[in-house]
């Protein structure tokens, strides 16, 4: 099983005496940052902060958003929007891919199953972006690979990255 959840509850275990206080605190956190995130990917990726907000408010409202659940697929699900929000900050700035590559493989070190589904999400949204790229920008296959680079070396970052625990796992 990854280690992450487990390292990050086992780190954050020395604030307090009380394990199951330690368990409800840090996880209802953990749930509270990823709407942040949530926001400001939908900002990003929206273009519009009313329509980000609202989507905030819609992720935020929904009774069976991890708020009841202290599993390690809550940190799988809670580190998919700042994998997001990194990957539509590539736009901006090139130097983003790292963040999303790291992003992505501490994603893919939480939760074995939901790290498949969330690598699907991730995978459809770099193909999709790199797809509309070359449609709607007409540039020639250099410049469209040149442009995407970042994207697929983020995912390739991500999965390097986490292979370090999975590549002994699988040996």
């Amino acid at each position: 099983y990854p280690p992450g959840y487990d390292m990050l509850l086992g780190i954050l275990n020395q604030a307090s005496t009380s394990t199951a206080w330690t368990l409800k605190f840090f996880n209802a956190l953990i749930i509270s940052l990823s709407t942040v995130f949530f926001y400001f990917f939908a900002k990003e990726f929206f273009g519009n902060r009313n329509k980000a907000l609202f989507a905030t408010f819609a992720l935020a409202a929904v009774p069976a958003y991890l708020s009841h659940f202290i599993w390690a697929h809550a940190l799988a699900i809670a580190l998919f929007p700042q994998t997001m929000y990194s990957l539509e900050m590539i736009k901006h700035e090139r130097k983003w891919w790292a963040v999303a590559g790291v992003c992505f493989a501490a994603i893919l070190l939480a939760h074995p199953t939901h790290a498949i589904k969330l690598t699907g999400l991730v995978l459809i949204y770099v193909g999709v972006k790199a797809i509309s790229n070359l449609a709607f920008d007409r540039k020639s296959l250099p410049q469209w690979l040149r442009r995407n680079l970042a994207y697929f070396g983020a995912v390739a970052f991500g999965i390097f990255l986490s292979l370090f625990w999975w590549g002994v796992k699988w040996k």
